[in-house]
């Protein structure tokens, strides 16, 4: 399936079932998986290598690498691949959403008391991140990246 087809049938309406319900971890991730599978679309268009393309996507959008973290537990429960094996699928959970728009907390992990409750990726009390968030900019960057 082409990229932007893609895009249109599974990430969007996967990503939009979940905003309607953001503190539903199933959601959270089926979006994330979604979301992260784009880019192998992206990949096979162009006939390149999927490592590369990742490689090339996350570098654009650091967000892709939370979107890319769930999806791992999400399909692996314990992934093994380097990098993301402090995550297991315990650390995809409710959560108060970030403390700032680009989905950061505090230093030492909070956030405002008044946060929304969200899904976040948590491994530990100050290594915190807001899926929510990644998954928005994640999406503006492919609505961008294939001018839709």
């Amino acid at each position: 399936m082409p990229p932007k087809a893609y895009f249109e049938r599974m990430v969007l309406p996967t990503y939009e079932e979940f905003l309607a319900d953001n503190t539903n971890v199933r959601r959270a991730m089926l979006a994330c998986m979604a979301t992260h599978h784009l880019m192998d679309a992206i990949g096979m268009e162009a006939s390149r290598k999927a490592t590369d393309v990742y490689k090339e996507l996350e570098t654009q959008c650091p967000a892709l690498n939370t979107v890319k973290a769930v999806c791992l537990v999400a399909k692996h429960i314990v992934p093994t691949q380097s990098g993301f094996k402090k995550y297991t699928i315990d650390h995809v959970k409710r959560g108060r959403g970030a403390a700032f728009s680009d989905g950061t907390y505090f230093n030492d992990g909070t956030t405002f008391a008044d946060s929304p409750e969200t899904i976040v990726l948590s491994p530990s009390q100050t290594d915190i991140s807001d899926v929510s968030k990644a998954l928005d900019a994640a999406v503006d960057y492919f609505r961008g990246k294939l001018d839709l």
